[in-house]
């Protein structure tokens, strides 16, 4: 079993965001939360492979 959660914007400027997850004991408040708190390491590891050149080897 899987739960959605969907988020929109009441203004309807932003796009509709859906989030899954199927840890059953979380909220709908909780998995937004996990995942924007997720997000900012994300874009951290992204900045980090692409400014950085962390994906490229030791040599």
């Amino acid at each position: 079993m899987v739960t959605l959660v969907i988020v929109r914007d009441s203004d309807g400027i932003c796009p509709d965001d859906f989030f899954v997850t199927d840890n059953e004991s979380f909220s709908d408040v909780d998995v937004v939360a996990h995942y924007s708190g997720r997000w900012s390491r994300q874009v951290t590891f992204r900045d980090v492979k692409q400014c950085f050149g962390g994906e490229d080897p030791q040599s």
